[in-house]
Order: structure tokens, then C-alpha cells, then sequence
């Protein structure tokens, strides 16, 4: 199944307005159709596959054609998008180097396509590997963004180092559940934090997103 989110442009400085609707598909074509629609009416749209943590060739090889295909057709058919991957899709619960060949792929398919991609931050034993990624790839590639989770507590140190080197920032709440010794479990307090980073955004931030 994929999700389209769909937003309207603000300003030069966004990539994107604040997230204004998720649409479901169960199909890559699906996701497609309602992005072409977003985009004849001037919205911007982000394509993200749902479900993580694929452990088998088939299933990785599944994702990496359908990511294909979306960035084929934003071409084909012009269309301002951005595709989302979480990088367990393409095969980190493998292991690093399974998924660094997979994303090496991805990215320059993207990069042909002049398509953003935004790298998906997932539960926090990831963290730290999926802003290694980003450092990586973010030299060879500039139109890639990564996710930050308004939940976890350690993200304002996150933002903080991301900021200096110009990284670009989407920035989301988090719906995995953390352990509260790294986490913010209450609403308020999630809410509260995202509003920081957010001001921090505003304040220091190069090209950015909010998703609510």
C-alpha cells in the first residue's frame, strides 16, 4: 500500500507547506493517479510506500521497481514530486551494505529524473545509521532530504548538527513507540517539542518540510 501527501507550495524556502492530506492507494499506480490529479492542481505530492523492515531479496526487489516507477513516471509526466523511503525497505535489516547498493540505485535513477528524495527516519535503533546514510549520500546528491522525529528526545541535537552542514529537513512527530527514558510519551509534550524544532527551523533552517 502507498501513501500520497499532498500540500500546496508556500515559499522558496519550503520544499513543502505543512502537510495537508494522506492519501491511500493500494497500488503504485494507484499512488500515481493521485498525484497526477495533486499536480495538474498546482499541489505537491510525496509517494510513500507503507511497511519496513523487509528482510527478503523479493520483497526489497518488489520496492526498488515500484520507487522505479514512480520516478519514471514524475518524469514521464513532469510532475514536481518527491518519493519517501524508509531505508529498511531497500534492505538494511540485512545489512549496510545490501542497502547502500540498493539506494546507490535509487538515487541515481533520481538523480537522471531530477527527483527529490526524502530518506524516512524509523524506530530509534535506527537513528543513527539513517543520518550516517544521509551524510553519505547528501555529498553525491543534494536533492535528498531526511526525516526528524519530533518524539525522540535527542532530535534537537540532531537538527542542530544537520542545520550546519545544510541538510535538508522534514519534519514529522513520530509514530513508533519509544521507551520513555528517549521519548516524549505524552501529546503535549511531542507537540511542545515539535513547535521548538520547528521555530529552530524557522530561524536556521536551509530548504525544509512540516508534516503534521
Amino acid at each position: 500500500m502507498f501513501n500520497v501527501v499532498i500540500g500546496t507550495q508556500f515559499m522558496e524556502k519550503f520544499l513543502f507547506k505543512i502537510a495537508k492530506q494522506w492519501i491511500a492507494g493500494n497500488t503504485v499506480d494507484d499512488a500515481l493517479i493521485s498525484a497526477k490529479k495533486a499536480y495538474k492542481s498546482k499541489r505537491h505530492v510525496i509517494i510513500n510506500k507503507l511497511g519496513e523492515y523487509h528482510t527478503s531479496k523479493k520483497q526489497i526487489n518488489t520496492t526498488m521497481k515500484e520507487y522505479e516507477k514512480i520516478i519514471g513516471s514524475f518524469r514521464r509526466w513532469k510532475i514536481r514530486g518527491a518519493i519517501s523511503i524508509k531505508p529498511t525497505q531497500l534492505g538494511l535489516s540485512i545489512n549496510q551494505k545490501e542497502f547502500y547498493k540498493n539506494f546507490e540505485k535509487i538515487i541515481q535513477t533520481a538523480r537522471n529524473a531530477h527527483v527529490f528524495v526524502w530518506l524516512d527516519m524509523e524506530s530509534s535503533e535506527h537513528t543513527d545509521e539513517t543520518i550516517e546514510i544521509y551524510h553519505s549520500f547528501f555529498s553525491k546528491y543534494e536533492r535528498l532530504g531526511i526525516a526528524l522525529q519530533a518524539n525522540l528526545k535527542r532530535t534537537e541535537h540532531d537538527l542542530r548538527d544537520l542545520q550546519k552542514t545544510g541538510a535538508k529537513i522534514r519534519l514529522t512527530k513520530g509514530a513508533y513507540r519509544e521507551n520513555t527514558r528517549i521519548a516524549f510519551k505524552s501529546r503535549k509534550g511531542v507537540d511542545d517539542n515539535y513547535l521548538k524544532l520547528m521555530k529552530m527551523l524557522f530561524k536556521n533552517g536551509n530548504e525544509f518540510a512540516l508534516e503534521v
